[in-house]
């Protein structure tokens, strides 16, 4: 970005446990150290912290933007009241909402994105493919491939930016991946086909008995898992808000 820094838009996120004040107004001056640059165009909440009032956080955020080292504020993951009311603590400042959203993924659509759109507020939808599990062998799917040449992964991200004030953020892991994302923008299909994938992949909630829920042990690097209630009450990874917060 050196050298082109105003032809760029910015954004970035600071993790629950840095929302109180002092360490939001922290965390942000390390991310403009890494960066190398002078001001964060979008900080975004990156999930709520119930052990944290709002209104600190607020601040912390004002006293931000005050010295001109951010330029505006974005919720993630947020449920759809605490986007309304983080709306009337930030007032203009907050322009946008990020959460999921994919082909298979639409529940925003109910009212996040309705919301959105009616308050001047852009949606960011992240896990566009799914986290890598997208449907490629529907037939409709393959036949608007077929017909504009585009891949699976270009046709889905091209009925997710035709839809109003929707902005993907595809995960890429090389330059390869994210010309061929952008290559997603080049086209346009006509109604009745953006239409067709609406229909194909409705959304709709369904609420299952929770005793049939298997939880997963798998662990990474980045993803760190209590196996039993006992250690999620001990919280030996010290997960902030705990688990037994999080209860409460």
């Amino acid at each position: 970005i050196k050298g082109r820094r105003d032809n760029i838009f910015i954004g970035t996120k600071v993790s629950p446990q840095n929302q109180g004040k002092k360490s939001l107004i922290k965390s942000a001056e390390a991310s403009l150290v890494r960066m190398g640059i002078d001001c964060i165009d979008l900080y975004q909440l990156h999930w709520p912290n119930p052990c944290i009032d709002i209104e600190e956080t607020v601040d912390g955020l004002r006293n931000l933007i005050e010295n001109y080292k951010i330029k505006y504020v974005g919720v993630s993951n947020f449920s759809f009241s605490d986007i309304q009311r983080f709306r009337k603590l930030m007032g203009d400042y907050f322009i946008s909402v990020q959460d999921e959203y994919n082909i298979t993924n639409r529940t925003a659509e109910q009212n996040v994105i309705p919301y959105c759109n009616n308050n001047e507020l852009f949606f960011v939808g992240y896990s566009p493919f799914n986290q890598g599990r997208i449907i490629k062998n529907n037939k409709i799917l393959l036949d608007l491939s077929l017909k504009y040449n585009k891949s699976v992964h270009q046709i889905i991200l091209n009925w997710i930016i035709n839809k109003d004030n929707v902005i993907p953020i595809p995960h890429s892991v090389n330059r390869s991946h994210v010309e061929l994302n952008s290559k997603s923008f080049d086209f346009k299909m006509n109604k009745e086909e953006y239409n067709l994938i609406d229909q194909e992949f409705h959304s709709q909630i369904e609420f299952i008995n929770y005793d049939t829920v298997k939880v997963s042990d798998e662990e990474s690097k980045d993803n760190k898992v209590y196996k039993t209630l006992d250690e999620a009450l001990e919280n030996n990874q010290n997960f902030t808000p705990s688990p037994k917060q999080l209860s409460m």
